[in-house]
């Protein structure tokens, strides 16, 4: 179901900034137009036409020559190879780890959204990745890859490029120090991306926990005055302070139900740690709670470090 209340929407968030947002499903899916003299840098590309549409229609004007993409995701790179296309001369750039599947979506498929197939006989149903591939776009090549700490020159601008893993290894931001400006894309996802009426729309999709804690962390010192991410509206200071709780509060209350769960049982299968979540925490359709997979995959890797569950070879699970 498409939420009316999120429709599509051109708007100047600041001087210069250019928000692109439309609705995916029930969430809101975002990206961003920095001005750069007579032409634009595009922070994330959405899915396919996502951009191209308002190239089209007249309701954008002036060349891209610069993209960079926040992650390896097929919301947020889908509509990349299109623009290459228009615009032959635009420069493409993603952190060095998101290189591969950037340039590949048949690993970006593999490796990401079949994540938990090999160990734990988990995943996405045919159909379900088939449409995740095509939601990638073709494939494109990435001109030249991002660093924590690297300056972009935009306009008047300078971003700096922050390294943010958490929810994707090479998942990158940039970020203005002068305005306290922020383009998260998915560094932080509170309780889980939310719909048109404020509640999660599906679980929060962190698969590395101690990498997207300390990603909340460092956003948090930063002082941010104005967050643009990808699936949110613009929000201010103390709304982005609250979306940084909230993403703690999901880890902590998660861990929390795995470790009171998992030895009142002998051994626990993937399927069912899964259905367990849901079942107490969900606020979403029944269809997006194999989203919740990412997070588990996470939390088993991070309590297993720790030693308070084991995972078997054959993806039994136990204390």
């Amino acid at each position: 179901m498409i939420c009316s209340v999120y429709k599509n929407v051109i708007e100047e968030v600041a001087p210069g900034v250019t928000r692109l947002a439309e609705p995916m499903g029930s969430r809101l899916l975002n990206c961003f137009l920095l001005k750069d003299r007579e032409a634009f840098l595009l922070f994330d590309a959405g899915l396919p036409g996502s951009v191209g549409r308002r190239l089209e229609c007249g309701q954008l004007s002036g060349p891209i020559t610069r993209l960079v993409i926040s992650h390896a995701d097929a919301d947020h790179l889908g509509d990349v190879a299109s623009l290459k296309s228009r615009f032959p001369n635009m420069r493409v750039a993603c952190h060095e780890i998101e290189r591969r599947r950037c340039e590949n979506h048949d690993l970006l498929v593999c490796e990401r959204y079949d994540h938990a197939r090999e160990l734990f006989d988990f995943g996405y149903s045919d159909d379900v990745l088939v449409a995740l591939r095509d939601a990638c776009g073709d494939d494109f090549r990435v001109d030249n890859t991002l660093k924590d700490g690297q300056r972009l020159t935009c306009g008047e601008r300078e971003w700096r490029v922050l390294h943010l893993p958490g929810h994707s290894p090479g998942h990158l931001g940039l970020w203005n120090d002068r305005e306290g400006i922020l383009l998260g894309g998915d560094a932080v996802l509170g309780l889980g991306p939310i719909d048109a009426e404020g509640r999660p729309s599906m679980p929060g999709t962190h698969e590395d926990i101690p990498a997207y804690l300390n990603t909340v962390d460092t956003l948090d010192r930063l002082g941010v005055k104005l967050a643009l991410l990808g699936h949110w509206p613009p929000l201010r200071a103390m709304g982005f302070s609250e979306l940084l709780e909230q993403s703690r509060a999901h880890i902590r209350r998660d861990l929390a139900a795995l470790r009171e769960a998992i030895p009142q049982r002998s051994t626990w299968t993937f399927a069912e740690l899964l259905r367990l979540l849901n079942e107490r925490f969900s606020s979403w359709e029944v269809d997006a709670d194999a989203h919740y997979s990412y997070a588990l995959a996470g939390y088993l890797r991070f309590l297993e470090s720790r030693g308070d569950l084991r995972v078997t070879e054959e993806g039994n699970i136990s204390a």
